[in-house]
């Protein structure tokens, strides 16, 4: 006969710079206890208001004469959370500067929450490190939480987070990022919480990966690299047509190294790859043909990207971060 133990008693531990004496109610999340002003949560917050009206039951929990609320949120998360409500200078609009843990917990708690000022300035901040009309190119716009391209590693996170609260202008350039560097098992991997626990993405977002990710690789980099080949205004005004060093020979082998090279790289790392390109002995027409061909091809693919990932067009994103920030 085996006994099954109980888990272990965390020792629990205040977190100072959010333990007010002077206030009446204490939050518990995992191991960590909080002790701020119940009125003022629930100002901001109409969950929390709803929970305060409640009537508490006889048995309630109480803790140094205070009522003690549990969450089941990660502390880190929590924490962040509750000093962007109660600290004004910790959490500041954009573009002041911040962190991506930080902006995890509080656009997470935010949302679930019900406190829409901080859930908006955190969705700033998030969509300002993705670029809303062009996800191959860098905004001129600066990032808060860090350089472009974010870490691969935040990715799955953004992801997920975004899938929840419904952010699709910044879930679509997120998935488009990550699909350039994950691979199939790291796609079904998942990441890892604030809490440390590892997580795996919803089914749907899975499927949409593993479908933008093959279809990139295949039918789209087709669709982008037909431009070497076309028959546009370098042709008709060639002015090297014959022999094996001839431009038609030149673009051809071009093609032939790029379908090489796509393997490695999908249609929005290749316009980088493209310029690293000297092609030799091609004339002044071809060469402004294939430049502006790449130019064009880059523009298709930038407004077919939202279809891969389950939404009409750019302008779909763009109408509902404008309904999202109002």
């Amino acid at each position: 006969m085996y006994l099954t133990l109980p888990p272990p008693l965390l020792p629990l531990k205040r977190c100072t710079e959010l333990w007010f004496e002077d206030c009446g109610l204490i939050v518990r999340a995992e191991d960590t206890l909080f002790r701020i002003s119940g009125a003022q949560l629930a100002a901001h917050s109409a969950v929390f208001a709803d929970m305060r009206g409640l009537k508490q039951p006889e048995d309630a929990e109480h803790m140094d004469g205070c009522p003690v609320v549990r969450l089941p949120d990660p502390a880190g998360e929590v924490e962040v959370f509750f000093k962007a409500l109660f600290d004004p200078g910790f959490f500041t609009e954009y573009p002041a500067l911040t962190n991506y843990r930080t902006l995890e917990g509080i656009l997470s708690l935010s949302h679930k929450y019900e406190v829409p000022v901080l859930k908006k300035r955190a969705l700033i901040h998030l969509g300002n490190a993705f670029q809303h009309y062009n996800p191959s190119k860098p905004r001129l716009t600066p990032s808060s939480i860090g350089q472009r391209p974010l870490d691969v590693h935040v990715l799955p996170n953004i992801i997920a987070l975004c899938h929840q609260i419904d952010a699709p202008w910044i879930f679509v350039p997120a998935c488009y990022q990550y699909c350039q560097t994950a691979s199939a098992a790291d796609i079904v991997r998942g990441y890892t919480d604030m809490s440390g626990s590892n997580q795996v993405l919803a089914p749907d977002v899975q499927i949409a990966l593993h479908s933008a990710k093959t279809r990139l690789h295949t039918e789209k980099m087709a669709e982008f690299m037909d431009f070497i080949l076309a028959d546009g205004a370098g042709i008709a005004k060639c002015h090297n047509l014959d022999g094996f060093h001839a431009c038609p020979g030149i673009r051809g082998r071009f093609r032939s190294a790029t379908d090489l090279a796509k393997g490695q790289r999908l249609p929005g790392q290749m316009s980088a790859y493209l310029a690293t390109w000297k092609i030799k002995g091609i004339c002044g027409p071809c060469r402004t043909a294939l430049e502006r061909g790449a130019v064009a091809a880059e523009a298709k693919l930038n407004k077919d990207i939202p279809s891969l990932f389950g939404f009409q067009d750019r302008d779909e994103l763009e109408k509902r971060r404008i309904q999202a920030l109002e």
